[in-house]
């Protein structure tokens, strides 16, 4: 099963996003928008795994949120990955003052690194965002004068009391998510 750790956005910040993307949509059909009903912040993409790797996981998670308080994030920032002049995602960014979403990122790192689970490896320096969108070719210069104009937009905060293991099917119609295992913080 094609798994990810991630932590649920606000109701609130999802509605805001939702309405940006709308205004995107028709402006460019050059990018595969996300179904603002999926936008979440991936803390660790873990790829195929198998029950016994899941088992691991849901332990490393376990420990990984022992000490941890409850948190709040802010959402602001347009940008793109890799550059808004190469763009291949749209994304939104994430603040967290409180430096627990790094500290939970680093802890599932190394707890995966010393079990030696069979996951997909993340090499990049942790960068939570909120993903818009995916380029399917470069968009025109009347999009990026748009996303350049929301740069700095604010879409909110939220407080953080759980993050959630999913399940990822890939579909026709985009990515199917179900929760496997919700952690309370």
């Amino acid at each position: 099963m094609r798994t990810f750790l991630a932590i649920d956005i606000s109701d609130e910040v999802r509605k805001k996003v939702a309405f940006l993307i709308e205004k995107f949509k028709g402006i460019d059909s050059g990018i595969k928008w996300v179904d603002p009903n999926n936008i979440h912040i991936t803390i660790y993409f873990f790829g195929e795994i198998d029950e016994n790797t899941k088992e691991g996981l849901e332990t490393i998670v376990e420990t990984s949120l022992k000490g941890v308080s409850r948190f709040s994030l802010t959402v602001e920032e347009i940008s793109a990955f890799p550059s808004m002049r190469y763009p291949r995602v749209i994304w939104v960014g994430i603040k967290d003052e409180s430096g627990e979403l790094g500290a939970i990122f680093s802890t599932v790192k190394d707890g995966i690194e010393e079990r030696n689970l069979p996951v997909n490896r993340e090499n990049r320096a942790y960068k939570p965002h909120l993903t818009l969108g995916r380029v399917k070719r470069h968009p025109g210069n009347r999009l990026m004068r748009e996303i350049e104009k929301h740069g700095t937009e604010l879409f909110g905060s939220f407080t953080v009391d759980s993050v959630t293991l999913y399940r990822s099917t890939l579909t026709r119609d985009g990515p199917m998510y179900e929760s496997l295992r919700k952690f309370s913080i």
